[in-house]
């Protein structure tokens, strides 16, 4: 890795990218199933 670091130098950064990727994941694909379905329900979508 950049400047000689390896996986054990960086695994506390690594442990915090993985926390917010569990977190804002499936946060963002609910928020979009959300919206879809609202848009779906009042027919503001051309296509589906």
């Amino acid at each position: 890795l950049l400047n000689g670091a390896g996986l054990i130098d960086i695994s506390q950064q690594l442990f915090i990218l993985f926390v917010f990727v569990a977190i804002l994941v499936p946060l963002g694909l609910l928020s979009f199933g959300y919206g879809l379905n609202i848009a779906k329900k009042e027919g503001s979508l051309i296509h589906y």
